[in-house]
């Protein structure tokens, strides 16, 4: 029987992403935990994540930040549309360098999958065309080259509130239907511009 040491002979040494050091190669992903206190990285949020580091993982990557409070649906999801949430990230990232680790956050634009909100109503719902997303089936309006372009300054400025608050680096939530990935898609994206 081989060890895990033979297995995974790179597992626990260090590994550069960019400019970063990672201290091993182990990584908690973006994953929703609905711990955020109105919308920001609160004692709850930090003390799981921290609860992480101290167990050794090398890299933590934050659940989805919204870009806009328009695209968040509850109170306990991050938001980062605006400059509010920048002291917890400090916090944050204070308490898990502290143990080690090295922490990335992710920045999410829903596009046409939008949820219901606590109330049950639905935000409006913008897509690369028009149509519906493919899990929650919300209609969606194409959107205009403006909002393509402020979308754009909403991941930048998500991403520069992320490197204020001291986090290692900036994930884009390109997967599970979301816009990104409903731009990349041929069966959604219709647009018959640069886009």
């Amino acid at each position: 029987m081989c060890s895990q040491a033979t297995r995974f002979p790179t597992l626990l040494s260090p590994i550069e992403l960019g400019s970063v050091t990672v201290r091993n190669r182990i990584v908690s992903s973006g994953h929703a935990t609905r711990l955020a206190d109105d919308r920001k990285a609160g004692v709850r949020f930090r003390a799981y994540h921290r609860a992480r580091a101290v167990g050794g993982v090398g890299l933590i990557i934050t659940e989805a930040s919204f870009l806009t409070m328009d695209d968040s649906y509850s109170s306990a999801q991050l938001v980062c549309g605006d400059d509010s949430i920048i002291p917890d990230f400090v916090l944050l990232a204070d308490e898990l360098h502290a143990e080690g680790a090295t922490v990335f956050g992710q920045l999410l634009h829903l596009g046409l999958e939008h949820a219901s909100g606590p109330d049950g109503t639905r935000a409006a719902a913008w897509g690369p065309s028009e149509g519906s997303g493919e899990r929650y089936h919300t209609a969606g309006r194409p959107m205009t080259k403006a909002a393509i372009a402020q979308t754009v300054a909403d991941f930048a400025a998500g991403a520069a509130r992320m490197k204020e608050g001291k986090l290692d680096g900036v994930e884009i939530a390109a997967s599970h239907g979301y816009l990104i990935a409903q731009f990349l898609s041929p069966e959604i994206n219709q647009r018959a511009d640069e886009y």
